[in-house]
């Protein structure tokens, strides 16, 4: 996941939430805090994201840029 992450540097919509997931951030439909922090929710992906508490700040400065 690493390695992905740092061939996803030069797109700057791709951010990292999670261990196990990166997403667009132009594909997030909206955020629910849930029992153990964010999820996001993704336009036409019934799953939900969690984002983990390490990545919450960047996250939510990703966000602001939008």
């Amino acid at each position: 996941m690493r390695n992905a992450e740092k061939l996803m540097a030069a797109h700057p919509q791709m951010i990292r939430c999670h261990r196990t997931c990166i997403v667009n951030k132009n594909y997030i439909q909206r955020i629910d805090r849930g029992s153990d922090g964010l999820i996001l929710h993704l336009f036409d992906y019934p799953q939900e994201i969690p984002v983990s508490r390490q990545y919450i700040l960047t996250v939510k400065e990703a966000l602001k840029s939008k």
